[in-house]
């Protein structure tokens, strides 16, 4: 792979600089003319997990383990004050067991 020198990557830095996902996208070799919009599905993902109820979410992580895990990165890259995902699984299997 080819090294590239510093200014060109603080100028691939600039064009996602507004999102912390964009960013770590760019770090994994994600174009920037990409990052932003993977960054947005992303978000649009998380989203949409946030507002099915427990037990779907369990399936979905059962059984679409990929689509589940891109979710939480959301949650990863952005932190609180954004719902975990991870965390409302948990206290359902938790319940669950109970």
């Amino acid at each position: 792979m080819e090294k590239i020198n510093y200014d060109e990557w603080s100028n691939k830095y600039r064009e996602a600089s507004a999102d912390p996902l964009a960013r770590f996208l760019v770090d994994r070799y994600i174009p920037t003319t990409k990052a932003n919009q993977i960054s947005k599905a992303i978000g649009d993902l998380h989203t949409a997990f946030c507002q099915i109820d427990p037990s779907r979410l369990n399936w979905i992580a059962e059984n679409l383990p990929e689509l589940y895990d891109t979710a939480c990165l959301y949650t990863d890259i952005h932190g609180e004050p954004n719902k975990d995902l991870r965390k409302v699984l948990s206290e359902y299997r938790w319940e669950k067991l109970k």
